[in-house]
């Protein structure tokens, strides 16, 4: 079949042609009976016939044949008749839908990865090493053409005659641009401008759908789909989706979730982007992958949510990225909700969240998200080590807050209604969290100059909150003194902190840094019971709310227990699962309090070449975040003398 309308033949002609030709027969002067003797012939069980009509879809306009091709019908009618012991086989892009005719569809799998190889060595293509890696140039090149056949074909011309065989060079060039090949261009927009002409709905999902990232989340349910049909009658929504299955534009997974392939989405995402639909498609999507999270347990949970804030990023609406990132959402484990942010943290994805706030903060027009921001941006710097970055954003983060109490009282009410932390709690949890961080940075005194404003401004809230943020007050001023070895002030916050957890909604991560500063302190004051009871409710926490930094710092406090009680073998393995959790999380200051609290085990076995490789670690990573107390504790607690 040729691939322009007016150049298709007439099916009389080709008849006839068979007839004389193949069967040397005389074709009748009407095509009803031409076709009769044609049937006759293909009824013979003594001769098996093939029948090959290639790129049908020309003749096809929402799977039935185009006004004048009727005789098409006709033809395929015989040959699928049950008497006819010929096989017809057609190959189309489009489905055929008329009454009578009887067709099994049978899709084309794509070649694998291995055949895409063994193609391009035939013709003396260099493609690296085999067994190939997710990550070379074959699989990528691949991965974005689905292992098309035809698109296989028209690159080995490309790649021996530009870059003399070199694949992964053909690659590296042409990767940004999925459609660089003219006659794969001409190829993909046909089947989009086909589909324009004849059904304008399925036209307009499929470039609609390109808007999805495919990345993190690289599958899309149905409903992410039919969310984009907002202007289609609910009635014909399933058939438009359907109907893009049934042309192989989308694939269908097992599990009934929806992708493109990255060369149609290359096209649909450049037609979307020139219609008006561009910014409507992003804010649907949007909020589509917002509603559809309701609680954050695992990283996939946290990932999918997130992708809101890319659709927003594309249209440059900031103060909604900005309020992705804030969400607060309900989880099982807690009755306070939790933003996207802080899960990002408790997740382990540190950097991910911190770029994402980078890239928008300097575009906000609110400042309580801007303040909200700050004070999540302060705490995944205090997880990574970046103490005083961390401070200075927990500073902003109190500074705006304060402006913004001044001038706006009434989104007060707002943020109460959406379950978000007020502007009041903003400037107690920049308290606390500059508590914490001096606690890291061995600054003592202004730890508890932290602690002690974050207990007195908490007194002022008239909801159930005072308990909560007074609870980890408590909890920071007994490790506090418990650093001075003041343990009469040390008991005393230990008691009020106890006394408070049964009146007290805690957070996630108030529960479980609760039990571990608690841990931490009781050691200090001697009483390693009562530290072990702690840190074994801690480890409990985290396996169920998968704290991993929190879990590692957990593992250094029993690691220094074992080391208490003289069990070595105990105290290392309690070490060496610390530092591999710790190092793949990047958390330099609590990698170095884990190289130091190991060095002192080795100390006191008496490995003293281990324990001065781990306490150079150690002095080098505290150097590192800026913590000269730390390395000054550390070179103490070794005997090394100050420079």
């Amino acid at each position: 079949m040729p691939k322009e309308r007016q150049n298709i033949s007439s099916v009389e002609s080709r008849v006839k042609e068979w007839l004389q030709i193949d069967f040397d027969e005389e074709p009748g002067r009407e095509f009803g009976v031409s076709l009769e003797r044609l049937r006759r012939k293909l009824e013979d069980r003594s001769k098996k016939i093939g029948v090959f009509i290639d790129n049908l879809e020309p003749a096809l306009e929402n799977g039935r044949f185009i006004e004048n091709r009727g005789s098409y019908v006709e033809l395929l009618r015989m040959l699928s008749h049950p008497n006819v012991q010929s096989v017809t086989l057609i190959t189309s892009r489009e489905r055929i839908h008329e009454e009578g005719i009887s067709v099994w569809p049978y899709p084309l799998k794509e070649l694998s990865k291995q055949a895409w190889n063994e193609f391009f060595i035939h013709y003396g293509i260099n493609t690296g090493e085999f067994p190939l890696d997710e990550n070379s140039a074959l699989s990528s090149m691949h991965k974005a053409y689905g292992g098309n056949a035809e698109a296989m074909f028209l690159f080995n011309g490309d790649i021996r005659l530009e870059c003399q065989g070199n694949l992964e060079a053909y690659w590296e060039e042409n990767k940004d641009d999925l459609l660089s090949h003219p006659t794969l261009e001409n190829l993909i927009k046909g089947q989009f401008e086909k589909l324009q002409k004849d059904e304008p709905s399925d036209y307009q999902l499929l470039c609609r759908l390109g808007c999805y990232q495919y990345q993190d989340i690289p599958l899309v349910s149905k409903e992410g789909i039919l969310c984009l049909l907002w202007d289609v009658p609910e009635g014909r929504r399933k058939r438009v989706i359907k109907s893009l299955c049934n042309r192989s534009l989308v694939k269908r997974s097992s599990n009934q979730e929806f992708y493109i392939h990255p060369v149609i989405k290359a096209e649909a995402i450049n037609r979307l982007k020139e219609s008006q639909d561009w910014e409507a498609t992003n804010r649907k999507i949007a909020e589509f992958w917002t509603e559809s999270v309701e609680t954050i347990e695992t990283v996939e949970d946290a990932l999918r949510a997130f992708e809101a804030y890319y659709h927003y990023l594309e249209i440059k609406d900031f103060n909604s990225c900005g309020m992705v990132c804030i969400k607060c959402r309900i989880n099982k484990w807690e009755a306070v909700n939790e933003a996207l942010g802080v899960s990002f943290c408790r997740l382990g994805l540190l950097q991910p969240m911190i770029n994402a706030i980078d890239r928008i903060k300097n575009n906000l027009e609110r400042k309580y998200i801007l303040s909200r921001l700050y004070n999540i941006l302060g705490y995944l710097y205090w997880q990574s080590g970046s103490l005083q970055t961390a401070i200075s954003y927990h500073e902003l983060s109190e500074i705006i807050s304060n402006k913004s109490l001044k001038h706006d009282e009434e989104i007060e009410g707002i943020l109460k209604s959406n379950n978000m932390i007020g502007l009041k709690e903003l400037k107690i949890v920049s308290f606390f969290n500059r508590g914490f961080c001096n606690l890291d940075l061995w600054n003592i005194k202004e730890a508890i100059f932290f602690f002690t404003e974050c207990k007195k401004y908490a007194s002022q809230l008239v909801n159930n909150f005072p308990e909560r943020y007074s609870l980890i007050s408590y909890c920071g001023l007994s490790l506090a003194y418990s650093y001075l070895n003041n343990f009469t002030q040390t008991n005393y916050f230990i008691k009020k902190a106890e006394e408070k957890i049964e009146v007290s909604q805690s957070t996630l991560w108030g529960t479980g840094y609760r039990l571990f500063f608690l841990g931490m302190a009781y050691k200090n004051v001697g009483n390693i019971d009562k530290s072990f009871e702690m840190y074994n409710q801690a480890i409990s926490f985290t396996e169920n709310v998968y704290y991993s930094q929190l879990k590692a710092k957990i593992f250094t406090g029993l690691a220094e227990l074992h080391r208490e009680k003289k069990e070595f073998d105990l105290a290392f393995e309690y070490h060496s699962k610390s530092i591999e959790l710790l190092e793949k999380l990047c958390a330099k200051c609590n990698l170095a309090e884990a190289y130091f609290q190991q060095a002192l085990s080795y100390k006191e076995v008496g490995n003293m070449k281990i324990s001065e490789e781990n306490r150079d670690i150690a002095i080098q990573l505290f150097s590192q975040i800026e913590a000269p107390k730390q390395v000054e504790k550390v070179k103490q607690a070794m005997l090394i003398e100050s420079d």
